[in-house]
């Protein structure tokens, strides 16, 4: 497999990352790596030790009086 390191990713239409379950993830990886976990739902990222779940919580803002 060919490794591509970018300092910069400009997309218009969106950025696919490599899917994995929490059986198949790889280990051993690249420090920053980052994969889309199927079983939970969640982007991941490699931190050199495990996996981190990376989470974006938008909420929407309160209506003010």
């Amino acid at each position: 497999m060919s490794n591509l390191n970018v300092g910069q990713v400009t997309a218009t239409t969106g950025v696919n990352l490599p899917n994995f379950t929490n059986a198949t993830r790889p280990t051993g990886s690249a420090t920053g790596q980052l994969i889309y976990n199927t079983d939970e739902g969640l982007t991941q990222l490699w931190d050199g030790d495990s996996w981190v779940n990376i989470c974006l919580l938008y909420t929407s803002p309160s209506p003010r009086d």
